[in-house]
């Protein structure tokens, strides 16, 4: 081993500076892991889990209308040293209007339904990290279950476009979203992890089994460009 002066080489000191990283990669991730089982909750092999509060809005791109699905749970788990994130969403059905312009055409009800899990990776800004990324992706398919014209009824019932069978069913939709946790929310003294994840979406062309609604769903509906927007909240660390 070449010395100069008593101090390692240009080669020993890259190799000193890569392994100081990685110890402190290490020892960060152990640390902040033990703070939060110190904290509210425990980790399992996986990680920690992890339960938010979620409020879904998607945005219909052709005519500018917010879609805003009821309240759900988002069951989660994070892992720190994997840095990966995955869940299940669920959203119930929603009810909005359709509209073009001004004019509003319709009311409708829509149902998101086999939905895959969702994956995605957690990102350090630094070590120790100040914010922690989030990109996330799922799939899903959307289902049309009304389309009602506004003013038009026949005795106690809506005349509702959609024929009966639960088949007016889009393609499958890849959301990707993302956003950001604070870290000090996470391994500080007060666990509240709480962001928004956003991304944009495409929905696939409408099939016949829409009904005569066809032809309106994919001239207003279907489409690119559809924002998502998902904010999580309430975490609750469960066993």
């Amino acid at each position: 081993m070449s010395l100069t002066n008593g101090a390692p080489t240009g080669r020993k000191k890259k190799h000193m500076k890569t392994s100081a990283r990685l110890v402190s990669v290490v020892l960060g991730a152990a640390s902040a892991a033990a703070m939060l089982v110190a904290g509210q909750g425990s980790a399992n092999a996986a990680g920690f889990n992890i339960t938010f509060k979620a409020d879904t809005v998607t945005t219909i791109a052709k005519t500018g209308q917010d879609v805003v699905f009821p309240t759900t749970s988002l069951p989660s788990v994070l892992d720190p040293i994997a840095r990966t994130i995955g869940g299940t969403l669920q959203l119930p059905q929603a009810n909005a209007n359709l509209a073009l312009g001004p004019l509003t055409l319709a009311s409708f009800k829509i149902s998101i339904v086999d939905p895959s899990a969702v994956t995605g990776t957690v990102t350090p800004d630094a070590i120790p990290p100040v914010n922690l990324g989030l990109a996330a992706t799922q799939k899903f398919k959307i289902r049309i279950d009304s389309v009602v014209p506004l003013g038009l009824d026949f005795g106690s019932s809506a005349l509702n476009l959609i024929p009966a069978g639960g088949k007016c069913v889009s393609g499958e939709v890849t959301a990707n979203l993302t956003g950001a946790f604070k870290a000090a929310d996470i391994f500080g003294a007060t666990f509240n992890p709480n962001g928004t994840l956003t991304g944009t979406y495409t929905i696939p062309s409408f099939p016949s089994g829409c009904g005569i609604a066809t032809g309106i769903l994919n001239a207003i509906v279907a489409g690119p460009n559809n924002k998502l927007s998902v904010k999580l909240g309430s975490a609750v660390l469960t066993p």
